[in-house]
């Protein structure tokens, strides 16, 4: 069977750019710097379910994504401060990897952002930051 990708994480978020066939995206909500990681791969709703070369690949994205995230600010809000990372999968069980850039005046701090508030959708400006933002990161990421 081939991939694709569920119907909620595709109305919920913007595809960016993709590394190693795993699709980066970005949610579609202003109050966050919220960056998506989705393997693709068929039928895969656990971390421990994809091959141990995809993990690596899929966790290494992630650390290093969160860790040049920190510090990074977009015009729109403060400095980041603090990374949420989590692979949850109870509404939605196809595997995906959140990272969720943080600061202590968001509106969910210090909780977790699932389930706080109703999402922005960004405009189109808010949309050119985080495409930029991720973009530079992958560039960077490929060029090491």
């Amino acid at each position: 069977m081939s991939f694709s990708l569920d119907k909620r994480l595709e109305a919920d978020s913007l595809f960016i750019t993709r590394h190693d066939d795993i699709q980066i995206r970005v949610m579609n909500d202003a109050r966050y710097v919220w960056v998506l990681l989705v393997p693709e791969i068929a039928n895969v709703t656990e971390l421990h379910d994809l091959p141990s070369d995809k993990q690596q690949i899929l966790m290494w994205l992630a650390a290093s994504i969160g860790s040049d995230m920190k510090g990074n600010s977009l015009s729109s809000m403060p400095a980041i401060t603090k990374i949420n990372t989590a692979l949850i999968g109870n509404m939605v069980s196809q595997l995906h990897l959140h990272i969720v850039g943080r600061h202590p005046d968001d509106e969910a701090w210090p909780a977790p952002v699932w389930g706080v508030g109703t999402a922005i959708s960004l405009d189109e400006d808010g949309i050119d930051q985080r495409r930029q933002l991720v973009l530079n990161i992958v560039k960077t990421l490929r060029e090491n």
